[in-house]
């Protein structure tokens, strides 16, 4: 296949038209002009989309998933630009033919014509989903969960070699099982985006399917279709008919039917769609030399890159491109050990004409030999059309692509080749020895037809709505049993399994129509090359690259490759056949490459039933399969129903007794609590990075980041919904659960004393000094070489103060003062926190409610703050212990706190009214101005209280230290019991510890600590009014607060308002005057900086930075004098009278 960048193209090389006006431009000049542009810009946006689909292939991150969904939206937003700025273009009456040709597929978009942004990126995310699911899904060993199997190499070499018939069956069903239950949802929804985002294209498709066989140009595409597999059923048939005779005398008849379909699983690929691996059950004549070269490969020590230089060798011979520098240095050519990536070999266009690169999991064996030089195929036809314009770099149709690979592995699977490259040491030229040959063949090519016809079939119904979420399952096992002639080994859960979602190309959404086409071209190609090379005698023996005339046969695919899709392919097929336009199977079946196996499978089927009933499956034993009898006898269910939490007895008895679910759980937990604490820290790593350098680039890594961690929170919340852990009976387990579901998205200042020697790192310090002497956890080493403790003098950062958990530092630009000192305590108050609940699973790591971690770090400055304290640490050199003394701290406490708590409540109270709608953008400003650390201030004093309490403090509360208290150990410890909670228990059984039995929030201890002061407000505000008029706006004078009084005087305006491009005036004079290029009637400084109005020119104000508007002025007139006069009369009386009523 070609690959992700292949599957790109689809969004923009495609055949349709947008309706243009009559009116639109018809300068061909100037169209070509907009083609080289649109070309030079297309080749950075399809690399970069290109570099980021790679990035996620070969390393299946959360982070690059979302960088990869990134990509496609701003590759789709390209195209949707490009198709709008094409519409401008009277293109469709354009002279050049091939100047049409570009603005037709520039013109229509397919999925990224979604208009709806949410929608695109939906799609998108879905597709990412559904591609990491299949490319890390694993079977896992019923007796063994913890043995899982990947598909490839494990599934593969199961299916591939075992001919045990049950052990086939587990790699069978237990990859369906791991991936396509997982699929079928998402595929459902994706189905939905994907129709309604082609339904808004230039063409209006009708469905997806519409569009993607709109590809082809064929009006009557599906009827040709139809003809072509019918000539190809015969052969089929003839070949189904001995290889079910072969497994009969293989497995049994009682698990192989004379006249039914063949059981799935015993073909030797997970998906049927080859034979190649079961050659040796149906080897026509096994005592003649074995076609299959993997032994000798083996034994001669080949390596990968031989393999991949064998093929570039191949390419160079026939006179193609050679392999770039690049491609070797950048391909991924074996499966990396450290990571998940996707395996299944594809090659790669980065659309900058020289980066080609082939992703896959090599094995040594000759399969993937074979698949090596199909790849390289595509990468040729890459680097043969790269001078073209990006719409013009594809296959003149999808089947041309693929066609071309598997044009070549025709050659190079011949046994002449084979010998020529060291694999066979002898080549038997004989009949027997053709049939063996032309058998392997028809393994592999032969019986792919029906699959490669069945595939988009199934999908085009699915598309059009024929067939249904409901019936998914049930429609793709009767396409399969119809075409293919196979049936599921064991029962299908029609409700549940999601059988299509198991083949790659349906969660990647690759058409796959294309192979079925290919497998038509390939041997078009191949006789056409062939006859040109000069081969003579059989066309199944022909390598082309050891042709007589292979450099003309080399030239006449170079011509074809060199066109790309700038022509319609019936102009390439006639270039490389020779005159042929039209597809046809004559070339395949009755004139010459099977022909030898036709008349032998004739011979050899005789007696056999050709076809079969499809109403047939095979029987199995329920239990010897690893199945459940239902207790009431009525039923088998599979492995995969039982205790899924779904009843499919009648009895419901599948859903009982079932192991302990909870020890599931908890293995769920751990290992999410790992996957956790790596994207937590890479997310907060990138908000750290973005708030220490204020940068672009710091701020793109921190959305990506919070895209990640939202994304991963999502597929975490959807796994934990399949546990039933509601009913759990351990409950720190259901509260651990309930977490992970529930997503969403200071004393009066010594300035001086604080100068005298203290800096920034002493103030940290003095800090660590009190919670260590609270017996709390002292600050490990990588806070102090992690924090950000200055202003940085090189970048911007964000200063406000912040303290970090990297779920694995500080963060705050400190000046020398007592309100950072303070500030410092409350911050280090939260990384005690952190530290002290750090041994608790990630959702467990925070406070016990929201206003517990605000509440901490106050908690301990209200002690920093005491007289005494200060004086402890040597800030006061004296402590007054009088009443006036205790109202001036009571006073500055009450300015910090007292003045905070209306703030703390009405900012969410706002919010929660915007979140519900009840306060709407309309009104934003004026709702805010009519009104969760409101909490931590209640907490505060409670939890204050309460540790002074115990730490033996007497005396006022406003006094007390709790780090001076006789019993001040004890108090630490109670401290530190309710910081280890983390959020582990509900928050009440938190105050509980802390407080020593209060369960709810009280305010009582806040007007304990202020009682003094409460007392002295009283006295002073006697004659004063309680509350306030909320009509009551203060005065101000115009242009006296720079604002702007508009020219017919009905109002003044903010300076925000003037030249904002909104009329705020009803004269709209404060839009006039705003640029020097709109300045006419005004008048234009000196130094061309700005206009002013005609008003401001000679008024005695310098408006003009270079004082221009007052230089050369007229003499003032009596009139100008005498309103000047006035106007500062009015202004004074104005001044004096609002003194006299403030």
């Amino acid at each position: 296949m070609a690959g992700r960048a292949e599957v790109l193209s689809l969004l923009f090389v495609l055949l349709s038209a947008q309706n243009v006006a009559p009116q639109g431009i018809t300068d061909e000049q100037q169209a070509w002009d907009f083609i080289w542009d649109y070309n030079a810009k297309a080749e950075k946006v399809y690399y970069d989309s290109v570099v980021a689909a790679w990035n996620y292939n070969t390393d299946l991150t959360q982070e690059n998933s979302q960088k990869q969904v990134k990509a496609f939206l701003a590759e789709a937003q390209f195209g949707k630009e490009v198709a709008q700025n094409a519409s401008r273009f009277d293109w469709q009456n354009f002279n050049n033919a091939t100047l049409k040709r570009l603005f037709h597929s520039i013109s229509s978009l397919g999925t990224a014509a979604q208009q709806d942004q949410a929608k695109l990126e939906e799609l998108n995310n879905i597709l990412s989903e559904m591609d990491n699911i299949y490319s890390t899904g694993k079977a896992c060993e019923y007796d063994d969960p913890s043995n899982c199997l990947a598909l490839n190499p494990d599934l593969y070499s199961c299916l591939a070699s075992s001919r045990d018939y049950d052990r086939l069956r587990f790699c069978w069903e237990g990859w369906r099982d791991a991936v396509g239950r997982k699929l079928k949802d998402k595929y459902s929804r994706f189905v939905e985006l994907t129709n309604d985002a082609v339904s808004q294209d230039a063409q209006n498709w009708a469905d997806t399917g519409a569009y993607w066989r709109s590809w082809y140009d064929i009006a009557d595409f599906q009827e040709q279709l139809e003809n072509l597999y019918n000539q190809l059923k015969p052969l089929y048939n003839n070949l189904h008919a001995y290889v079910r005779k072969k497994l009969r005398e293989q497995y049994g008849q009682d698990k192989i039917s004379a006249s039914g379909p063949i059981p799935a699983h015993v073909l030797g690929n997970m998906w049927s769609q080859s034979f190649i691996n079961i050659y040796d059950l149906v080897e026509p004549y096994p005592n003649k030399t074995s076609l299959d070269v993997t032994p000798k490969m083996k034994a001669d020590g080949w390596t990968v890159d031989r393999m991949f230089r064998t093929s570039d060798d191949f390419f160079k011979d026939m006179g193609q491109v050679e392999m770039p520098q690049n491609f070797w240095d950048n391909s991924m050519f074996v499966k990396p050990a450290d990571r998940n990536v996707v395996c299944h070999a594809s090659a790669w266009d980065f659309y900058n004409a020289h980066d080609v690169r082939i992703k896959m999991c090599t094995n040594i064996n000759m399969i993937d030999l074979v698949t090596i030089h199909h790849e390289m195929g595509h990468i040729e036809y890459f680097l043969q059309y790269k001078h073209h314009p990006v719409p013009f770099r594809g296959g003149a149709n999808p089947g041309f692509h693929e066609a071309v690979g598997d044009l070549l592995a025709l050659s190079v699977s011949t046994p002449r080749h084979l010998q020529s490259i060291g694999l066979l040491d002898t080549v038997e030229d004989d009949n027997e020895s053709d049939i063996n040959f032309l058998m392997s063949m028809a393994l592999d090519k032969v019986s792919f037809l029906p699959f490669g016809y069945l595939m988009d079939q199934w999908r085009w119904g699915v598309f059009n709505g024929s067939i249904t979420p409901e019936t998914y399952n049930q429609e793709w096992w009767k396409l399969r049993t119809r075409y293919q002639g196979i049936v599921p080994p064991v029962p299908r859960n029609h409700a549940k399994d999601f059988d299509p979602g198991c083949k790659f190309h349906i969660p990647a959404n690759v058409p796959y129509i294309r192979y079925f086409v290919s497998f038509i071209l390939q041997f078009q190609f191949h006789k056409a090359l062939c006859d040109t090379s000069g081969h003579t005698g059989p066309l199944h023996k022909c390598d082309i690259s050891a042709g007589p005339n292979k450099a003309a046969a080399g030239e006449k695919l170079a011509r074809m490759l060199q066109m790309g899709s700038s022509q319609e392919w019936p102009e390439a097929m006639e270039v490389i056949t020779g005159g042929q336009r039209v597809m046809s199977a004559q070339p395949l079946v009755l004139v010459d490459y099977f022909q030898p196996l036709i008349t032998w499978l004739e011979q050899q089927t005789q007696g056999e039933i050709l076809g079969w009933d499809e109403s047939w499956t095979p029987p199995y034993d329920c239990e010897a399969t690893e199945g459940f009898t239902c207790a009431d006898g009525s039923k088998c269910i599979r492995p995969g129903d039982r205790c899924d939490g779904v009843n499919d007895c009648t009895d419901n008895s599948d859903e009982r007794d079932c192991p302990n679910k909870e020890q599931e759980a908890w293995d769920f937990i751990w290992d999410y609590n790992a996957k956790a604490e790596k994207v937590y820290y890479d997310t907060v790593v990138a908000y750290w990075n973005f708030n220490t350098n204020l940068t672009q680039e710091n701020a793109q890594k921190q959305v990506a980041a919070s895209l990640a961690v939202a994304q991963f929170g999502k597929e975490v919340a959807q796994n934990a919904s399949k546990f039933d852990w509601q009913n759990f009976n351990n409950a720190t387990l259901k509260r651990l659960f309930h977490s992970i579901s529930s997503l969403g998205t200071a004393a009066q200042q010594d300035q001086a004393k604080l100068e005298e020697g203290w800096t920034v790192d002493r103030m940290f310090r003095t800090s660590d000094d009190f919670f260590k002497d609270m017996g709390q956890i002292e600050m490990p080493q990588n806070f102090w070489n992690n924090s950000m403790f200055v202003k940085p003098a090189d970048r911007n950062v964000v200063c406000h103060a912040s303290a970090w958990d990297f779920y694995n530092a500080h963060d705050m630009c400190t000046n020398i003062n007592m309100i950072d000192l303070v500030t410092i305590h409350h911050e280090m108050g939260h990384i005690e926190y952190f530290l002290q609940y750090k041994h608790h699973p990630v959702p467990f790591r925070g406070g016990a409610n929201p206003g517990f971690h605000e509440a901490v770090g106050d908690l301990l400055a209200l002690s920093v703050s005491t007289t005494r304290h200060l004086q402890s640490i040597g800030l006061l050199d004296t402590v007054e212990d009088d009443n006036e003394s205790d109202i001036n701290f009571l006073m500055s406490m009450a300015l910090d706190k007292v003045s905070f708590l209306p703030f703390g409540y009405l900012m969410d109270q706002w919010r929660w009214a915007v979140f519900n709608g009840s306060v709407t953008p309309e009104t934003y400003n004026q709702e805010w101005w009519k009104l969760r650390y409101f909490v931590s201030f209640i907490l505060q004093f409670q939890f204050h209280k309460a540790l002074c309490d115990i730490s033996g403090h007497t005396g006022p509360l406003h006094k007390c230290d709790i780090s001076a208290g006789p019993n001040k150990t004890a108090a630490g410890e109670k401290l530190a019991r309710l910081l280890q909670m983390g959020s582990s228990q509900e928050w009440p059984e938190a105050m509980e510890v802390i407080t020593g039995g209060q369960r709810v929030m009280s305010a009582q201890p806040l007007v304990d600590y202020f009682q003094p002061l409460i007392t002295w407000l009283e006295q002073q505000n006697q004659g004063e009014i309680p509350g306030w008029d909320e009509s009551w706006t203060p005065l101000y004078d115009c242009e006296a607060t720079d604002g702007f009084t508009c020219a017919d005087g009905s109002k003044c305006i903010r300076p925000g308002d003037r030249c904002d491009g909104v009329n705020d005036c009803a004269d709209n004079s404060d839009e006039q005057y705003c640029t020097v290029d709109d300045c006419a009637g005004g008048f234009t400084c000196a130094d061309g900086s700005k206009c002013i109005r005609p008003g401001d020119r000679c008024d005695g104000v310098n408006d003009c930075d270079d004082n221009s508007d007052e230089k050369n002025c007229p003499a003032a007139s009596a009139q100008s004098v005498t309103v000047s006069m006035a106007t500062t009369f009015i202004s004074t009386v104005v001044c004096i009278l609002l003194a006299i009523l403030n």
